[in-house]
């Protein structure tokens, strides 16, 4: 898999999406959260289980 350079968005970017209709731009939306929930998810529950495993580390007893 190659990666793409990123590009700064331009003003015809901003006419796309105003040309857009609102079902059309609500799928891309809906499609652009689920991206973005899939990528942080995992990382954000990852710390919350360490978050509680270090606070309840001093009263672990082996």
């Amino acid at each position: 898999m190659t990666r793409t350079k990123v590009m700064p968005p331009t003003a015809g970017d901003f006419d796309a999406l105003e040309a857009m209709e609102p079902t059309e731009y609500a799928a891309k939306e809906k499609r652009l959260v689920r991206k973005i929930d899939l990528r942080l998810m995992p990382c954000l529950i990852f710390m919350i289980v360490l978050k509680y495993i270090t606070a309840s580390g001093p009263y672990l007893k082996y």
